[in-house]
Formats: structure tokens, C-alpha cells, sequence
């Protein structure tokens, strides 16, 4: 769904720059910032998790998009959380974490911070969508949903500046403490301008 690939962010991220960011981090103004892969996690079998299926690949201008199968087996609610975590790779250290984040009521909380992106995933998965009155948007139904293909770009409005290099992101939906769903995320932060700041 598109909240997936924006909350990366869906993805995006779902509130403002946090304090927490690694000081060590060469991070600022960026030219774009886009998503290389995406898969779900390792440990994605469990029975009460939603099946989940997708096709990521490039269309005829060379752009990603994202094909996915989902079956809800909760409503997306005030009663779904996320359990959040970015993290930039180091060379010589390996992954570190740059942004921690775990909020509840995702349906909500996530039209209200990103209403464009919100309107893309429901539309993607067949269902009406309410524009002007976003919170009439949740809650997200039980049900098997095949989306329209959805085109991956990655405009962090949210964060005007962002660590440069490459960056993976785990998501995950939960209801009660138990997982729904598990995704991984890669993707690379591009500065402006000329020279090399990964280090």
C-alpha cells in the first residue's frame, strides 16, 4: 500500500524530525531521495500475520511502481499501531538508527499528517475516498484487496533535510501487540550538489 512505501514511509515518517537523529551523521539538503527494494521480513510467516504479496519493478518510463495483494483480516483503525525504525548504513560499522518511531491509530493519525499519500492507498485498493472530511477515511475494512499499480517515489515534505547514503527501513503493523504486517525497505538519500559526502 502506498502508506508502505512513504512511511518509509509510507513512507514514509509520520511526525517531524526527531532529536534523536545521530549527531555523526552527514545528513542536509538533498536532490531526491528513492526506494531500491522492498521486501517482507525474514520472520513474516506467522499465522496471524495479513497475506501479502506484491511485484516491484520499473514501467515503460523507467519508473518504479508497485503491484500488491493484501488481505486484511483486522480493520486499519484506531486500534492498528506502528512500530517504526530507519536506519543509515556506515562503512566499517554497519547499520546504525537515525529514527525510531512507534505511534498508534495509523489510519488517523496518518491522514491527517499525509492526506495525498492516504488518498493513494485507498484509491490503489478500490475503495471511496473522502477528501474533505479525511477522518471519514478510517476505519480501512476487512477484506482482500489487489491494487491498481502504484508509481514509488519518495518526496519526504517532512524532513527537509535527511542522512545521505543508503538508508533501510523496517515496518510494521500491529493490533493488540501482535504483528499484522512486516516490511523491509532500502533505498538512498541523494544530496545537491557536487562532491561526495558518504564517506
Amino acid at each position: 500500500m502506498h502508506l508502505f512505501l512513504n512511511l518509509g514511509i509510507f513512507v514514509v515518517g509520520i511526525c517531524v524530525w526527531p532529536d534523536r537523529v545521530l549527531s555523526t551523521m552527514q545528513s542536509g539538503k538533498y536532490k531526491h531521495a528513492f526506494m531500491t527494494s522492498l521486501e517482507t521480513c525474514e520472520d513474516s510467516s506467522e499465522n496471524k500475520t495479513w497475506p501479502f504479496s506484491y511485484i516491484f519493478t520499473k514501467d515503460e518510463d523507467d519508473e518504479y511502481v508497485l503491484y500488491f495483494n493484501v488481505t486484511l483480516l483486522d480493520e486499519v483503525g484506531e486500534d492498528m499501531a506502528i512500530d517504526f525504525n530507519a536506519e543509515r548504513w556506515f562503512t566499517g560499522s554497519g547499520w546504525k538508527t537515525y529514527y525510531p518511531f512507534q505511534d498508534s491509530n495509523v489510519c488517523g493519525n496518518a491522514f491527517l499528517q499525509f492526506p495525498e499519500l492516504m488518498f493513494g492507498i485507498v484509491e490503489a485498493m478500490g475503495l471511496p475516498v473522502d477528501k474533505e472530511n479525511v477522518e471519514n477515511n478510517c476505519p480501512i475494512p476487512v477484506g482482500s484487496y489487489v491494487s491498481t499499480p502504484l508509481k514509488v517515489k519518495y518526496h519526504f515534505s517532512k524532513f527537509p533535510e535527511l542522512p545521505y547514503g543508503e538508508t533501510r527501513i523496517r515496518f510494521e503493523l500491529l493490533v493488540n501487540k501482535e504483528r499484522k504486517l512486516c516490511l523491509l525497505f532500502t533505498g538512498e538519500v541523494v544530496p545537491e550538489g557536487n562532491g561526495n559526502p558518504f564517506g
